[in-house]
């Protein structure tokens, strides 16, 4: 390949990064379980330092890389947390969420492939194959989050190692095996513990999304409105010259309507999920001492979340604020 060539599939692969870091950070703010917010942030902060090195190798060969957002990935990580925020129970919540971590990482994972499949120079394949390495590894474990392999992986942060004895004896007597649990010591690892400092609100997206969604349920329902007045005989048009025009006067004022009462929805669950993540993250961080993954049945997953969900819950009961 050549220098431009080359630079072009660098381009690419920092745009995949940089959507990558923000699809993590808009999933791991829609959960509240604060293993998994922590994994996700990890990620996130993952694909922020891949997109970097990928920056600086673009401009050592001359390239520039883009800053902006693309529309069409914050109405749909506008979506994703709308959509999270609507799910009833915690493990629906997860599942939405971990459903679209599976389809990012799928893409991820065939666009590192064909990249790879270009002539590149020895030190560009390096840093590609390096990240490639990464992408496959989180892109499991994603999978096992989800359950989409035979076993599904059940994630739970503790205060305390105590605490984290107090789940992992419980499970067992519930007859999950115990080496199917692992007990990950974040004091004594780099794993889970890389902080995120990357973008913090989510209003923006919520704000486009809601407003997008409200827009086309409103010119739903505002063209029915017209037809159905169509259906009236001796009504005399009004704001226009015509029925024909009226009907369409209706319809798009449901457009506008549902704009504005989308737009509005959108911002305030966009404002409630990053403050909400904000107060959560900061505490596990600064009080999650012990993580729990246990690798069991799908169909026992949402048994084995109940239960270290609520172990947290009882050790946490002088500040239930602190997260589960």
């Amino acid at each position: 390949m050549n220098n431009q060539e080359t630079i072009k599939t660098l381009q690419q692969l920092h745009k995949l990064c940089k959507a990558g870091e923000r699809g993590f950070n808009i999933i791991a703010k829609a959960v509240n379980n604060r293993g998994l917010k922590v994994m996700l942030k990890t990620y996130a902060q993952q694909r922020r330092q891949m997109a970097d090195d990928l920056r600086e190798l673009i401009e050592t060969m001359g390239g520039t890389v883009s800053s902006r957002h693309s529309l069409r990935g914050m109405i749909h990580r506008g979506r994703i947390a709308i959509m999270t925020t609507l799910a009833i129970g915690p493990m629906e919540t997860e599942n939405v969420a971990l459903k679209e971590a599976v389809l990012g990482e799928k893409t991820a994972v065939a666009t590192y492939q064909n990249a790879l499949k270009q002539n590149l120079a020895p030190e560009v394949k390096a840093l590609v194959e390096q990240q490639y390495a990464q992408i496959q590894a989180v892109s499991q474990k994603v999978q096992e989050l989800r359950g989409v392999s035979s076993d599904r992986l059940v994630v739970r942060l503790f205060n305390s190692e105590r605490d984290a004895e107090t789940a992992v004896a419980t499970l067992a007597n519930k007859n999950f095996p115990q080496d199917a649990i692992e007990t990950i010591n974040l004091s004594q690892t780099n794993e889970f513990i890389r902080r995120y400092n990357g973008e913090k609100a989510v209003t923006k997206e919520t704000t486009i999304s809601g407003g997008l969604g409200g827009a086309i349920w409103g010119s739903i329902l505002g063209a029915a409105a017209g037809v159905g007045l169509l259906q009236f005989t001796g009504i005399e048009p009004f704001g226009a010259a015509t029925m024909a025009g009226t009907w369409g006067l209706i319809a798009l004022s449901g457009t506008f309507s549902g704009l504005l009462i989308g737009a509005i929805l959108g911002f305030f669950i966009g404002l409630g999920v990053s403050e909400q993540d904000a107060y959560l993250y900061d505490a596990s961080i600064q009080r999650g001492t012990t993580m729990v993954l246990l690798k069991t049945n799908p169909r026992r997953a949402p048994e084995a979340s109940q239960i270290m969900r609520q172990v947290n819950l009882l050790a946490t009961s002088a500040a239930p604020q602190s997260g589960d």
